[in-house]
């Protein structure tokens, strides 16, 4: 059996190889890894396991062949059945600065080298990382059209990992299967408190990634689906003097902030485009004495922008970073949020839940979805007298943790999570 597997960091690199592990117990296999990032090609190759700095491949490859993909990108939309504006859309709403063309040109050399790929490997499965950037989306695309199983993961909530055959966060299948009337589906209190070490992760690898982006981000010869990602962004912004407060108040509103530039906060949200314009209309819409906290996300905190920081020094909007999450949660009467995946914490905690964005647990019987961004308002004072179904919750749980988010977290130091993904592959075989 073949297993293609497409990467990006060096703690992902280390899960496949766990995966190939476990299925070897069982079965031969031939793994190959396909990493976006430098740290993850290092990985790898220094383990002296295949090996493939895809990015920097398919980059290479554009330049080569520039004259030839100028002349489809001005005149078709699709090549070999792919949509090139889908490839590139993510990359574009990164950023104004990044050249389209050049993120044309790097997709259909995505699409010639997964094709090769493809055809001379005969994998028996793609697993993908994530779902929406060029390299997983071409992948992911290419591979369905080849009539090649297709699997993606991605690090999830509770120490857990997504594993799912149609995507991660929104893309999940149980946003479209699940049903809390179902008999079929159990009501079970799920465990959600267990946890385990994580390993200890080199820091070498990671430095060679921020080493090559700080050092050759603004270079022609950077490959241009790795410039201005969600982790390269936050990793030089300067931080803002911000205030620490914490109150438990009956009209406390908590607003969960994400990272600007994550997958979720750019593709699944229809209504806000900047954390900035999510906060000042939260704010506006809150009900009478209700009273506004935001919580900053652990890697992004002080570095949301000067004009952020201002509006909620203005409004004297307070910032709790320092307690733990669930009792932050606890003691809200209301949560908001985006989509971020503190979302389903809040609701496995049975806490009256606001999404205002796309997320895989915004089913009607589980919390209250904003639909049209002026309903905002009548929104939120719902949430004061809205009460949770536990029952529902409870089956979704079930559902959830049964189908597609596994016990186990990708940078756990045992990696239950690849013996049991290990068991659904050979059984899928």
């Amino acid at each position: 059996m073949t297993v293609l597997c497409i990467s990006a960091f060096d703690k992902f690199c280390r899960f496949y190889l766990a995966l190939e592990k476990e299925i070897k117990k069982s079965q031969p296999v031939r793994l190959k890894i396909f990493s976006t990032n430098l740290s993850g090609f290092l990985y790898t190759f220094l383990r002296l396991r295949y090996s493939s700095w895809i990015s920097a491949k398919s980059w290479m490859l554009a330049k080569r062949r520039k004259k030839y993909y100028l002349k489809i990108v001005n005149n078709q939309n699709t090549y070999k059945g792919v949509s090139i504006e889908h490839c590139i859309r993510y990359h574009c709403q990164l950023s104004d600065t990044t050249s389209v063309l050049d993120l044309k040109l790097q997709a259909l050399a995505y699409i010639d080298l997964f094709e090769a790929i493809f055809y001379k490997n005969k994998p028996a499965f793609v697993i993908c990382l994530g779902d929406t950037r060029m390299c997983t989306y071409v992948a992911s695309t290419l591979a369905r059209r080849m009539n090649i199983e297709v699997r993606f993961i991605e690090q999830g909530p509770f120490n857990r990992t997504f594993f799912d055959h149609l995507g991660v966060n929104a893309n999940l299948s149980v946003r479209q299967t699940f049903d809390p009337k179902s008999t079929q589906v159990p009501t079970l209190k799920v465990n959600i408190s267990k946890t385990e070490p994580n390993y200890l992760r080199s820091p070498f690898y990671r430095v060679c990634d921020i080493l090559l982006f700080k050092l050759f981000q603004k270079r022609r010869f950077y490959p241009p689906d790795l410039k201005y990602t969600d982790v390269n962004s936050l990793l030089f912004r300067s931080r803002q003097n911000r205030q620490l407060s914490y109150e438990n108040e009956n009209f406390r509103f908590l607003l969960i902030c994400q990272l600007p530039r994550d997958v979720n906060s750019v593709v699944h949200s229809p209504h806000f485009s900047s954390t900035l314009e999510l906060l000042k209309s939260a704010y506006k819409a809150l009900p009478p004495k209700a009273v506004l906290v935001v919580r900053e996300h652990p890697l992004y905190i002080g570095k949301y922008g000067t004009e952020f920081y201002d509006f909620m020094k203005e409004k004297g909007i307070k910032t709790e970073n320092n307690i733990p999450l669930k009792t932050a949660l606890n003691t809200s009467k209301v949560v908001i949020v985006n989509n971020s995946t503190v979302g389903f914490e809040a609701i496995c905690h049975y806490k009256p839940t606001v999404v205002l964005g796309d997320a895989f647990y915004d089913h009607p019987s589980l919390c209250l979805k904003l639909k049209d961004k002026t309903d905002l308002n009548s929104l939120l004072t719902e949430a004061l007298t809205y009460h949770p179904d536990k029952v529902a919750i409870d089956r979704f749980n079930a559902y959830l943790f049964k189908s597609s988010l596994i016990e186990g977290g990708i940078k756990e130091r045992s990696l239950r999570a690849s013996q049991t993904i290990a068991e659904r592959l050979l059984n899928s075989c």
